[in-house]
C-alpha cells in the first residue's frame, strides 16, 4: 500500500526584496509580499526597515498593508522569526500601517512596486532586465517548507520618500538568498 503524504498550503504568492549594507551592515530592508492565498486572505504587504542615511538608526520601521488581518498573520505566525514580529517581553513588533500598492509586471524587462501610506510614507522599487529564472527549495523550520523561483535584476532603483537609500546590494536577507531578487512564485506548506 502507498502513503500519500498531504500538505497544508500556509501561503501563495510571489515576494519582490531589496537588502542594501552599509559598511558591512543591513541598513535597508524592503520586502514586497504578493500574497495570493493565506487563512486571512490575500492582499500586498511590504515589510520595511530603513536607515536612511546609515548614521545607525531606524528611519523608517513598518508593515504596510492593503488588508491588515492578513499583514498581521504574515508578521506574528508565518514570518515571526524576523525582526518585525513580536517577541513576548523582549520587543514590540514593527507597526501595522494601512497602505495602497501598484504593480507593473513586464517580466524580464522590469518589474515595478510602489507603496502609498496613510501615513505619508511612499516606497518605489524598481527592478530591470532580470536574468533567467532560478529554483529553489527552503526548509523555514521543522514543519514549513518554501518552494518557489526567482529572478536576479541586473539594476534597481529604490526611493523611501522620494529619497535613495544609502548602502550596496550586498548580502541576501537570508544566507540562501541574493540581495535584490524577484519570486515568479512562491509557496509556503506545512506536512499535516
Amino acid at each position: 500500500m502507498t502513503t500519500v503524504a498531504y500538505k497544508e498550503v500556509v501561503m501563495a504568492g510571489p515576494m519582490r526584496w531589496i537588502v542594501l549594507t552599509t559598511r558591512g551592515r543591513a541598513t535597508t530592508l524592503a520586502w514586497f509580499v504578493k500574497v495570493c492565498y493565506t487563512v486571512h486572505g490575500s492582499g500586498t504587504v511590504l515589510f520595511a526597515r530603513t536607515d536612511l542615511a546609515g548614521n545607525g538608526h531606524d528611519d523608517l520601521f513598518a508593515v504596510f498593508g492593503d488588508n491588515l488581518a492578513m499583514a498581521e498573520h504574515l508578521r506574528d505566525d508565518i514570518f515571526d522569526y524576523t525582526d518585525f514580529a513580536c517577541v513576548p517581553h523582549e520587543r514590540e513588533p514593527a507597526p501595522l500601517v494601512q497602505a495602497v500598492f501598484e504593480s507593473r509586471n513586464d517580466f524580464p524587462a522590469s518589474i515595478l512596486e510602489s507603496m502609498r501610506a496613510v501615513d505619508g510614507t511612499c516606497l518605489d522599487l524598481s527592478f530591470y532586465d532580470l536574468g533567467p529564472p532560478r529554483a529553489y527549495l527552503r526548509h523555514v523550520n521543522e514543519a514549513v517548507t518554501e518552494v518557489g523561483a526567482f529572478c536576479v535584476p541586473a539594476r534597481y532603483s529604490l526611493t523611501i520618500n522620494d529619497v535613495a537609500p544609502v548602502g550596496q546590494p550586498e548580502a541576501g536577507p537570508i544566507a540562501e538568498a541574493p540581495p535584490l531578487g524577484a519570486d515568479l512564485q512562491n509557496v509556503w506548506y506545512r506536512s499535516r
